[in-house]
């Protein structure tokens, strides 16, 4: 049960709810990442041959000994590894870095990070508030941590997600979709996104919400993050006046991933569908925006890693994504739209 639900806290201060709901998930990330590296070492192929410092194994023993005294506390776990403070498991991969160098792009990477969640973490455990700042970055270092950690051939530990229903969606055939409605989209989402681990300057997730006159989409970063101009053709009149009820009802986005050039990586489809044709004018819309990673990750800023290689309209009800072509039948005797992604960009393949 969510206690911040419960009629009894009726009586606290709507700020600190809401400070409250910030914090339980700042905790998640934390909880999530701590344990998920606690797993990676205590199951890493060379487990039996990793040293640990005196000071650990002291560390170790006392709390052993002081467990044995308060039966009632749960068990901290059945692995020593489950005994030591956070800020020891930089020390435990740093002083065994020859079994984790093939693991880690290098020492000080992961250490700068565990660093930076120590001292989010101290804040969390003594009830201190974290602002939004020290969130996004206890997200992004989960988010990279668990990716680096999940690229690792001989340990898995990170589920992918795996796709929605087929049949919910009004495009079919990508991986990873995600459907919201305008409210939700218009109130805040975040898409998180999983890029290989070889990619060495991935982006974290995509993040969209209303400002000023329209939703805006953002793919953010470690250090920064990035405007996308997905082309939707909307209604000015119903976007200023903000009809949520209608919105709500009849316009949906979909966001998901689909390799359509057939290189190994993955393109963007931002999506979005109005059955009215009242907010968008041409009914459906397929964005497809394609990623070419940047070298350096002071480059992640740059406009041009992202690049709208196709934006497809049409008013019907359903596309279909497969192989390199976008499909979308029209219902009249055996009449479809079609592009086929070829040579660097899509043609047109339909039967009209």
């Amino acid at each position: 049960m969510n206690i911040l639900t419960e009629n009894t806290l009726s009586i606290l201060p709507a700020d600190l709810i809401q400070k409250a709901k910030k914090m339980s998930k700042a905790y998640e990330y934390l909880y999530c990442i701590e344990n998920l590296l606690r797993d990676f070492i205590d199951k890493h192929p060379n487990r039996i041959l990793l040293n640990f410092s005196s000071e650990v194994q002291k560390s170790i023993r006392v709390r052993k000994n002081e467990e044995q005294k308060h039966n009632w506390i749960s068990l901290r776990g059945n692995s020593d590894l489950f005994y030591i403070d956070f800020k020891d498991l930089a020390d435990v991969i740093s002083n065994n870095w020859d079994y984790f160098k093939d693991n880690f792009p290098s020492q000080i990477w992961i250490k700068a990070k565990l660093e930076d969640l120590t001292k989010i973490r101290n804040l969390i455990a003594h009830n201190s508030y974290i602002d939004s700042d020290d969130l996004s970055l206890a997200k992004v270092h989960f988010n990279t941590i668990a990716r680096q950690i999940s690229g690792n051939k001989n340990i898995c530990f990170v589920s992918q997600p795996t796709d929605n229903i087929v049949g919910n969606f009004f495009v079919e055939g990508l991986s990873k979709s995600k459907l919201w409605t305008y409210g939700q989209v218009s109130d805040g989402i975040e898409y998180l996104f999983y890029f290989p681990a070889t990619i060495d300057v991935a982006p974290i997730l995509l993040r969209a919400f209303y400002y000023q006159v329209s939703i805006a989409f953002y793919i953010v970063y470690e250090n920064c993050k990035i405007l996308l101009n997905p082309s939707f053709n909307t209604s000015r009149e119903y976007e200023e006046c903000k009809n949520l009820e209608f919105l709500n009802k009849n316009v949906q986005f979909q966001i998901g991933f689909h390799d359509i050039d057939k290189d190994g990586l993955e393109e963007l489809f931002i999506c979005a569908k109005d059955q009215t044709r009242e907010f968008i004018k041409d009914g459906m819309v397929i964005n497809v925006f394609k990623y070419y990673p940047p070298a350096f990750k002071r480059h992640s800023g740059r406009a041009e890693n992202w690049d709208l290689v196709g934006d497809f309209k049409c008013w019907e009800e359903k596309a279909y994504v497969k192989e390199s072509s976008i499909t979308i039948p029209r219902n009249l005797r055996g009449f479809y739209y079609e592009w086929t992604f070829v040579k660097g960009e899509f043609r047109d393949t339909g039967y009209h």
